[in-house]
Formats: structure tokens, sequence, C-alpha cells
């Protein structure tokens, strides 16, 4: 009978090549064993192999399988052989995909990085008006990043971006975009350093509030919005109360930033 095997491409050492599923002991497939690509079927005819696509999901692979099998197995018994049918790929609208995709993390996601989400998705949208999931190719969104880049984006945002729209393809059905991108290289910036006469200097000008506010920035690594809601000070913590950005914590007050409060509470009772 016809000998039908199922494919996939995978990038191994910065190399695309073809293997075969593996099988478990129960003797189907085991469609988790290799990494992220694109389904194949593959079959001798002649003594030539053969090859054709069989999209990105287990289901339609399956499906290409079933078909091509059936159509070897009619052709040996002498069937009038009927050309195989492509596998026909429904067109999604991309439109419908990223509001779908944005309402389904706007619960998990924080406010701030769904917003991001948004931004980069939404500026993706607009890229590819009226266009299908399916039709956008990977050389129309490296030309997208490199635009990106061409109009002052930062090399570590344009990564960022590029990670977010491989997140919303492999939702679906399209894993391993961001392997097969054109990405530039990360930068690190080397951070500033203040010397003590620098510090000594900043905080020899600063009023006690002033003092207790940068001293807490300095002490703690806080974040804005974390300063923002704090929610009491004990004498060696902080209290960062649930329904704020961060969740709930304590964290612990260094000497330096409770000496300061202490002198800004004082000033501000003398008031």
């Amino acid at each position: 009978m016809a000998r039908v095997n199922v494919v996939k491409r995978i990038k191994v050492d910065g190399r695309w090549i073809m293997r075969s599923i593996p099988r478990r002991e129960s003797g189907n497939w085991d469609w988790n064993a290799l990494p992220e690509g694109r389904y194949y079927v593959e079959w001798y005819d002649g003594g030539t192999r053969k090859r054709e696509p069989a999209g990105t999901t287990a289901s339609q692979a399956l499906e290409v399988h079933r078909r091509r099998r059936h159509q070897l197995e009619a052709e040996e018994l002498g069937y009038l052989s009927v050309p195989a049918q492509p596998v026909r790929t429904i067109e999604r609208p991309l439109d419908a995909l990223l509001k779908r995709y944005l309402e389904g993390i706007e619960t998990p996601k924080k406010p701030n990085t769904h917003r991001k989400y948004e931004s980069v998705l939404e500026r993706f949208a607009v890229r590819f008006p009226k266009r299908s999931f399916e039709s956008i190719s990977i050389e129309e969104v490296n030309a997208l990043l490199i635009d990106l880049m061409k109009h002052g984006m930062k090399a570590n945002t344009v990564l960022h971006n590029a990670v977010i729209i491989a997140q919303f393809f492999k939702r679906h059905g399209r894993g391993g975009f961001l392997r097969e991108l054109q990405l530039p290289e990360r930068s690190t910036s080397l951070p500033r350093e203040y010397t003590d006469a620098d510090l000594t200097k900043f905080f020899g000008v600063c009023s006690d509030t002033e003092c207790a506010l940068f001293s807490t920035f300095l002490m703690t690594g806080f974040r804005e919005q974390e300063i923002m809601y704090l929610s009491g000070v004990t004498s060696d913590s902080i209290c960062i109360p649930p329904g704020s950005p961060p969740s709930a914590r304590m964290v612990s007050l260094p000497s330096v930033a409770r000496s300061a409060r202490s002198r800004s509470l004082q000033s501000s009772s003398s008031c």
C-alpha cells in the first residue's frame, strides 16, 4: 500500500532541515516532539521523492496526509485517479483577529502592558489594511521592522515590537515566526553612575520633602507608579497595597530613606 510520511521543516543550528514526525509507543504521531515549524507530506513516485505543503497545524497535516494517501492507493488499485485537492486555507481578516486578541489579553495583562500591545498591534494593522492574517508574509513584516528603524525607533524597541507581533502570530497558528525575522542586535547602554560627591551636592539643595522622595527612589529602586501607591510606612518598611499596579507587598526601607522621611514629617508638622 502507498506510504506517505509527515515531515516538519524546523531550524537547527541556524539551518532549516526536514525531520520526520516521531511516533509514540502507541504508534500515533507525537506532534509536540519537534520545535515549531511547517508541515509537509512526502512520498515516492517511481523512485522520485515528492513533497507537498501540509499547513502549520497537526489537523491540517493529517488532512493533507489522508488525501494524498487515498489518492496513491486509488492509483495502485487501478481506479481512476482524481487530482488531490489542495488544502483550502480559511482567510481570516487581520482586523477581527487583532480585536479579539487584544480583548482576550486585557484582563491577564497589566494596564501598561496592554497599552503597549495595543499600540504595537494597531500600528501593525494600519500597515496591512483589509488584509487577511494568512496573506501576510515574513518579508512584509521584515520590511515593517526596517521602516520602524529608519524612522528613528531604537533597536531594543524594534525587538520588543517583533516579540509582540510574533506572540500574536503564534496564538493564531503561525509559530516560529520570530526565528524567521531579520532582527537588529540588542543594544545595552551603561547606566549612569553618580559619585558620593554628586549625591551630597544634590541632596544639599533639596528640601526635607524632596530629600525624602529622592532618597526613597535612590535606596529602594521603586518606579514612579510604585511611589504613587505607597500606603503606609512602618519603622522599617513600606507597604504597597493591593489594587495598585504592582502587587501588594512589604518592602524594606533603608535607614537613609527612613531618616529623610522623619525629617520631612517633622518639617510638615512644624508648618
